[in-house]
């Protein structure tokens, strides 16, 4: 949003002050015709760009783009290096909203419950980084918005209980898109299994939790990441396992069996097979090599 903000047309701003929702940081309505590169950035709170019409592109630090059409929206976690990039196709009217889940009374004004703000804030960080298509109910109160915030920042209460109310029904649909397994593009998927792996190293999570996480059954899994991967998903798993073991090997005095009940594995006996397998050589002789 930053970066349409500085060189489109900037149409309509509400603050989480004027509105009296402190969960909100900012809302803003813009129609442009040009976005120039900015410096890489990151914020402290969600940033969630709805692209109403015309079409953008964002790109990250990690070197991933990101291409936004109309009817599709963007989810930005906290701590991520983002910006916009300058082929923006024109017109393009875009609704952004920047949120805080952390912000001091987040529930006033806030329907929400605090584990359903957890939920919601969780399901939005899941999506994140990938395009989601939105559906009517997202078009229809965001254009509501529209004519609601044109007479801000001098509103009666009850416009600004219609503002808050509509901002809320866009979170709530925005978390559902993203926790629709029919959203997810098969690379998202595919990610989302492989961050799941990633947090899971020292466990004994089965494949079924992965399928469950990713949102998918255990066949679809294995078909997306064979396509993605070229290896199953068992078989990424003991690689990751393998290279955690591998780094706590060279970098701890700790024993092969310590190591292998933080890498995952059951037993140092299946550990020191499976290491042998991935590795060439035993997990002793693995550590005693320079």
């Amino acid at each position: 949003m930053d970066s349409l903000r500085k060189s489109g047309y900037y149409e309509i701003c509400a603050t989480g002050s004027q509105v009296k929702l402190p969960f909100l940081v900012q809302c803003a309505l813009l129609r442009s015709h040009k976005a120039s590169r900015i410096t890489w950035h990151s914020h402290d709170f969600y940033e969630i760009l709805l692209v109403m019409e015309g079409a953008t592109e964002y790109e990250f630090e990690d070197g991933h783009t990101v291409a936004l059409s109309g009817g599709r929206f963007l989810s930005i976690a906290p701590g991520v290096r983002h910006r916009g990039k300058h082929d923006v196709r024109s017109p393009a009217r875009l609704f952004g909203i920047q949120f805080n889940p952390s912000a001091k009374h987040p529930n006033r004004n806030f329907p929400f419950a605090p584990n359903e703000v957890e939920w919601l804030t969780q399901q939005i960080k899941m999506g994140a980084g990938h395009s989601h298509r939105f559906n009517a109910d997202i078009r229809w109160q965001t254009n509501s918005l529209f004519h609601l915030l044109e007479n801000m920042p001098s509103t009666d209460d009850a416009t600004l209980m219609a503002i808050r109310l509509a901002l809320c029904a866009i979170l709530l649909e925005v978390a559902r898109q993203c926790s629709s397994s029919a959203n997810l593009e098969p690379t998202q998927v595919v990610q989302i299994a492989m961050e799941y792996m990633k947090c899971n190293l020292g466990s004994e999570k089965s494949i079924e939790s992965v399928a469950k996480e990713a949102k998918c059954s255990r066949a679809k899994l294995f078909a997306l990441f064979k396509d993605s991967t070229g290896m199953t998903p068992n078989d990424y798993w003991l690689r990751l396992r393998i290279d955690h073991a591998k780094e706590l090997l060279k970098t701890t005095n700790e024993s092969v069996t310590s190591i292998a009940m933080q890498s995952g594995f059951s037993s140092s006996q299946y550990f020191s097979a499976v290491f042998r397998k991935y590795a060439g050589t035993s997990p002793s002789d693995y550590r005693a090599t320079d």
